[in-house]
């Protein structure tokens, strides 16, 4: 098999690893996913499939303008159990909450964004494959119905990109029922696209990471195409992700809050561009921010940033400003989703280009100073650890301050960890609630965990929240702050040799 194709795993021990713990766990998971499977549709599944969620460790609100990031897969993942039959995409989930969902066959179907729903991202996933296809000059499918059973175990809303795991399981459930082969980087750009069908315009951090993640390493993820480098993170390291119970899901809050940085990070491009003398017709044509990062630069002695406060005044640019700059109106230059933001923002403070491009381009410097770090033959392993350590918080502060994409229970939850030991801590994922991830030495895990869970998750403020997160998982809050090692993308896995019962 290739090296970029998706892997087609025969046991579970190619996926999980061989703790024995922990492949018990998950094999139990599998044959009871297998069990509801055969209840509900009456045949066995041909194919089980996962893809994982993911903690972005440096790089945050970049790749949707053109930079790298660096994330690496968790634990967590979603699964799929999927199989021919009847005449729909029939959808069903192992949650209780979520109840049978059916679509059409169709691949040019809409998708109903006024109704948001689960279902929703496994229909991104199914239009997804058919257009690649159709892009690639492949022939069509077949239509024929779909059985569908998921069960997820990245937490919704946390910053882990539960949204993302779905849309990528999904396209390789369909992708593995049709016996269509693709590599990896065709599914994580395909399935970043499609994302879009649900409102969400994603910049393809997520899905790169969910299909190409390998256990072992970090991944500095590019773009245009996308592609994926091996980070080797220094020795001693362990990451430990803390849930700060303030739910942020980015399909139903986007136009207020991710879409809107896109806007904003989009609108401050062309505003740069022009600024630095580039012709109206071109600088029309710049659409992130990697693309003005080079004249922005030379007109502030080669730090960006500083060309940013200069070229740029703090505070919110309405629309009439905004039209006069850049001397288009702002229907020739934005899609519908961003129009919106911009209709949104006109009755509250304007569009905040200044600290959105400021955080950018200091953000994106960040990405490989983080590389550079781990792999410098020089360092010792303190040294690393500690320069780490300041690149994560000063990430924590762009985003806060800059980005403004932090909250006020993620504020206290970094504190908590700084307290505790952590040599840095920031929040990961889109923000505005989710998780944080912390940078500690694995000596000093299981005393930071222990100091981290008195520290907020026992405080007065977050009781209650915590108390259900106990009571729905049997006293424990090991989903909520958990240690995680880089882990494995998705894969395929033979239904055939797992073992899982008739």
């Amino acid at each position: 098999m290739q090296k970029d194709s998706i892997p087609l795993a025969n046991r579970l021990e190619e996926v999980y690893g061989t703790d024995p713990s922990y492949l018990g766990e998950q094999h139990a998971r599998y044959t009871a996913l297998h069990s509801r499977f055969v209840d509900l549709y009456g045949c066995q599944p041909e194919f089980i499939v996962r893809s994982p969620g993911r903690v972005n460790l440096i790089g945050e609100h970049i790749d949707y303008m053109g930079y790298g990031v660096l994330p690496m897969a968790i634990k967590q993942d979603t699964v799929i159990a999927v199989a021919r039959g009847g005449d729909k995409l029939r959808l069903n989930n192992m949650a209780s909450a979520h109840a049978e969902q059916d679509f059409s066959l169709d691949p040019a179907q809409e998708v109903d964004r006024d109704n948001h729903s689960w279902g929703n991202y496994v229909v991104c996933a199914y239009k997804g494959v058919h257009e690649h296809l159709a892009r690639a000059g492949q022939p069509a499918p077949p239509l024929f119905g779909l059985q569908l059973l998921v069960e997820g175990r990245v937490p919704q809303g946390s910053g882990l990109s539960s949204s993302a795991a779905l849309v990528c399981a999904a396209s390789l459930a369909v992708l593995a029922v049709h016996g269509i082969a693709v590599s990896k980087h065709e599914v994580a750009q395909f399935a970043a696209e499609c994302e879009k069908y649900v409102g969400t315009q994603s910049g393809g951090m997520d899905q790169a990471i969910s299909i190409m993640g390998q256990a072992g390493v970090a991944k500095l993820i590019s773009f245009n195409p996308v592609r994926a480098e091996d980070v080797r993170l220094p020795d001693g390291a362990m990451f430990v992700i803390a849930n700060s119970l303030t739910v942020s899901k980015k399909a139903v809050s986007a136009d207020f809050q991710y879409n809107m940085r896109v806007t904003e990070c989009r609108l401050a491009a062309v505003a740069l561009a022009l600024a630095c003398g580039v012709s109206p017709v071109e600088a029309g044509q710049r659409k992130l921010l990697a693309e003005v990062e080079e004249v922005v630069a030379a007109a502030a002695g080669g730090d960006a940033a500083a060309g940013v406060d200069k070229l740029l005044h703090d505070g919110g640019y309405f629309k009439a400003e905004l039209e006069e700059l850049l001397g288009v109106p702002l229907e020739q230059l934005l899609n519908e989703h961003q129009l919106r933001c911009v209709a949104l923002a006109e009755k509250s403070t304007g569009l905040w280009l200044q600290k959105r491009a400021r955080h950018v381009f200091r953000e994106a410097a960040r990405v490989p100073q983080f590389r550079a770090i781990c792999h410098a033959p020089d360092l010792g392993t303190e040294a690393k650890l500690a320069s780490l350590g300041a690149l994560m918080d000063a990430s924590q502060a762009s985003c806060r301050d800059d980005f403004v994409c932090s909250s006020t229970n993620l504020d206290r939850l970094v504190a908590a960890c700084k307290a505790a030991g952590a040599l840095g801590s920031r929040l990961t994922g889109a923000g505005w609630g989710g998780c944080t991830v912390s940078l500690v030495r694995e000596a000093d895990a299981c005393s930071f965990v222990a100091a981290v869970t008195h520290a907020y998750y026992d405080d007065p403020e977050q009781c209650e929240a915590a108390a259900g997160e106990r009571e729905a998982h049997g006293g424990s809050l090991d989903h909520v702050i958990f240690t995680s090692r880089p882990s494995s993308g998705g894969a395929i896995l033979d239904i055939a040799t797992l073992g899982l019962g008739a």
